[in-house]
């Protein structure tokens, strides 16, 4: 890690409300090239991006950072409006069959852990369901144009997703903020993958009884406790 991306964290974990005074105009085009995709695959573009819009810091940054993060920002509007059109048509449908779930990451963070969907880069729709509801909700991403990816037997998170998504994979940073870029929807059957990361943890098999029911934008769905929520985000 350089002394740009050094300098970049410190910034985002500042609590000032103001630019400092690092020089960010000395580093140079290379080094904002590879800070700007390390942002890009951490996350956390968009998060500087609103540091340095709402410190009104913008003239401290090189012209071609400025333009860069905030065709970022416009990308990622765009992109985080799709994500809830297709998270309200999940659980009209999820509503609809009577499926028994509980909405994992993602929106059901809202606002407790990001005060701003925009700000996020979510890259798939994570739920948690029981086995009973498994098929209803199977079908329900069938009439939704989901298909299930072929898997082993046995896995306890079933990944799903339309077959011609516009952008299947991307390594530049307009594919990954793209509203076309493809969307897995995931259903879990645990909270913890323990095949998978080998480690037994004694969970209890009561989460979707404990589920909570939450709102944003209008859309009612449910989602896991506020304890179990902090329980998942430290497993994962």
């Amino acid at each position: 890690m350089n002394r740009l991306h050094l300098a970049i964290l410190g910034e985002l974990h500042s609590t000032e409300n103001r630019i400092p005074a690092t020089p960010w105009r000395s580093f140079g085009k290379r080094e904002w090239e590879c800070a700007l995709g390390w942002l890009d695959l951490s996350g956390l573009a968009i998060y500087l991006r609103h540091k340095i819009e709402g410190s009104n810091g913008w003239a401290a940054f090189p012209d071609s950072v400025q333009s860069a993060l905030k065709n970022r920002h416009t990308g990622n509007q765009l992109r985080t409006a799709a994500i809830f059109s297709e998270f309200r048509a999940l659980i009209e449908s999820f509503e609809e069959k009577s499926v028994n779930y509980a909405v994992l990451k993602g929106i059901a963070l809202l606002p407790d852990y990001c005060p701003d969907p925009a700000l996020r880069t979510q890259y798939d729709h994570d739920i948690l369901v029981d086995e009973a509801s498994l098929d209803r909700a199977e079908q329900a991403l069938l009439n939704l144009g989901y298909r299930r990816k072929t898997g082993k037997e046995g896995e306890s998170t079933l990944v799903y997703r339309r077959p011609e998504p516009q952008i299947r994979f991307s390594q530049s940073w307009e594919g990954l903020y793209s509203p076309e870029l493809g969307r897995s929807v995931e259903l879990h059957l645990t909270l913890w993958e323990e095949a998978e990361e080998r480690i037994h943890l004694n969970l209890s098999n009561d989460f979707l009884e404990r589920c909570v029911p939450r709102e944003w934008e209008g859309l009612k769905f449910r989602a896991l406790c506020d304890e179990d929520c902090l329980l998942f985000q430290i497993l994962h």
